[in-house]
């Protein structure tokens, strides 16, 4: 399964067009998408950020169908570019 870990912050401009940008998205059943707001981390949402190391927002992180990293970064912001990451995950 692919995992798509998305973090934002409830002040954060371009995290609510990205986040309205996927909201009724469908990627295939083999996709498991996570959003995580980082305003008040505690919890999982601390864990996963130290993990990943994530410094902004929104960050994106991509998980192969293994469970390996495929992508992490700020660049995702819409729909079909986080689809074409996707796909590429799936295809690695």
């Amino acid at each position: 399964m692919i995992q798509v870990l998305i973090f934002t912050l409830q002040t954060c401009a371009p995290c609510a067009v990205y986040k309205e940008s996927i909201k009724d998205e469908y990627f295939g059943d083999d996709v498991e998408v996570r959003l995580y707001d980082m305003t008040d981390p505690i919890g999982e949402v601390v864990d996963l950020s130290v993990k990943y190391n994530v410094r902004g927002a929104p960050t994106t992180v991509v998980l192969d169908n293994n469970g390996q990293v495929y992508y992490i970064g700020t660049m995702i912001k819409d729909a079909d570019k986080l689809r074409k990451t996707i796909d590429e995950a799936r295809n690695r």
